[in-house]
């Protein structure tokens, strides 16, 4: 077991000296540490709490009082100048359209330049070079009967996304029997469709056609090679969405 440290002080005094006169009596004061230091604890405790208390709270009134710093934001309005207007490249083939530029300060509207006429009314028959002189006769044609060209093509040639047109390339050739002459389909100068066709007789008629729909728009021709790779014909035209 522990046992509580214990200082003894001697005091002498009147009475001591009376007591020392009694050889049998003796006084004799003793001191708890742990007790002293507890009770000295507790008044320290009772002094600084309150005392903390008081000091945060001053603290806390002081910074309500103080007011920040007010900030303030410049502002400059940005005007943008258009020396030029923005160029807008619109193609619509059958109506003419009128252009309202978005976002941009302009008050003034920028009108594109009317169209005169129409793609539907500027539509023209195909137009083939200066026929070679074995070549008589070459065309585009809706559709071929009997080994003759039937229905008139007019370009550009429209087409759209449900269904397929047929065109067809004729050609009569003349005193060129036993020789071997190439049909030739090209879209935008690349070689698309070839065909070797042998001539039988001094005058000869033959085609050769393509389907078309929204996936062949672009620049097309259409030529007659010799077998030597000579162009004895050739026809341009242009395919575009209806």
């Amino acid at each position: 077991m522990k046992t509580d440290k214990k200082i003894s002080i001697k005091v002498k005094s009147k009475t001591e000296q009376r007591i020392m006169e009694d050889p049998q009596l003796e006084i004799i004061t003793e001191w708890n540490i742990k007790r002293i230091f507890m009770v000295l604890s507790i008044l320290l405790l009772l002094v600084i709490i309150p005392g903390y208390y008081l000091n945060s709270s001053n603290q806390q009134a002081t910074l309500k009082d103080i007011k920040p710093p007010a900030i303030t934001i410049e502002t400059r309005k940005i005007e943008r100048s258009v020396t030029k207007p923005d160029i807008v490249e619109v193609i619509k083939p059958l109506k003419d359209e009128l252009i309202k530029p978005q976002g941009t300060p302009l008050k003034k509207q920028v009108i594109l330049p009317q169209l005169t006429k129409s793609i539907a009314q500027t539509r023209v028959k195909p137009a083939s070079e200066q026929l070679h002189p074995n070549i008589s006769r070459a065309r585009l044609a809706r559709s071929i009967k009997d080994k003759e060209p039937y229905g008139d093509v007019e370009l550009p040639f429209l087409v759209n996304s449900e269904q397929a047109q047929g065109l067809f390339y004729f050609t009569e050739i003349n005193n060129m029997q036993g020789d071997t002459v190439v049909h030739e389909w090209l879209k935008d100068s690349k070689s698309i469709y070839k065909r070797k066709i042998k001539i039988r007789g001094n005058r000869w008629r033959i085609s050769t056609s393509k389907l078309f729909n929204n996936k062949h728009i672009g620049e097309w021709q259409v030529r007659t090679l010799s077998q030597q790779g000579q162009v004895l014909n050739k026809i341009d035209f242009l395919v575009v969405m209806q």
